[in-house]
């Protein structure tokens, strides 16, 4: 699943009589889902989800925790695994 999100920042500036001078810019961001897991726990497969986005993806700006699971085999649990959402600024 990918999404688009518009962030509409706005700068304004006044001067000292209290009127607006400038406006700067709109920003769109957009939005990507990685799975990533360890065999350390859910702190480390977060990090290597996100090592692994910045070596493609640039302007990333924050990730979201989506899903947590564990992979379990003969009764012990051999991965952790975490479904991320990367959200990144586009370029210009």
């Amino acid at each position: 699943m990918t999404l688009i999100v518009i962030l509409l920042i706005i700068f304004v500036k006044w001067d000292k009589d209290g009127k607006e001078v400038t406006r700067m810019t709109d920003r769109v961001a957009r939005v990507t889902e990685v799975t990533a897991g360890s065999p350390v726990g859910f702190e480390d497969a977060i990090k290597v989800g996100f090592a692994r986005a910045t070596k493609t993806l640039r302007g990333i700006t924050g990730l979201r925790v989506l899903e947590l699971r564990v992979a379990v085999e003969k009764q012990k649990i051999v991965e952790y695994r975490v479904r991320l959402e990367v959200i990144f600024l586009l370029e210009k």
